[in-house]
């Protein structure tokens, strides 16, 4: 059975290594951009690893194809800071 992530999306960090990594993805990102710039976070989930994008300067857009995503009430809304954008997904939930 699919997991459905707009159902998934509240615990979706707890359940998949959450902070610690999130720290590792975004200490990767940094050794390949290692100066601050504008990124595309595609498929950004929650924007848990966006927001340490941008705690580290970037200016950073996420997106994700399940709108509940990132708008997951305690993920990425509260974390979103004032240099990241939230994009719409191009596709509505639910479909494809």
């Amino acid at each position: 059975m699919p997991i459905d992530y707009a159902v998934e999306a509240d615990r979706y960090d707890a359940t998949r290594g959450g902070e610690e990594r999130a720290e590792a993805a975004a200490a990767a990102i940094t050794e390949l951009v290692p100066h601050p710039g504008t990124l595309l976070d595609v498929a950004g989930g929650t924007g848990i690893v966006s927001n340490r994008m941008a705690a580290r300067g970037h200016q950073v857009a996420v997106s994700d194809l399940i709108i509940e995503m990132p708008l997951s009430s305690c993920c990425a809304q509260r974390r979103l800071s004032p240099t990241q954008v939230l994009l719409p997904p191009a596709v509505p939930s639910g479909v494809g």
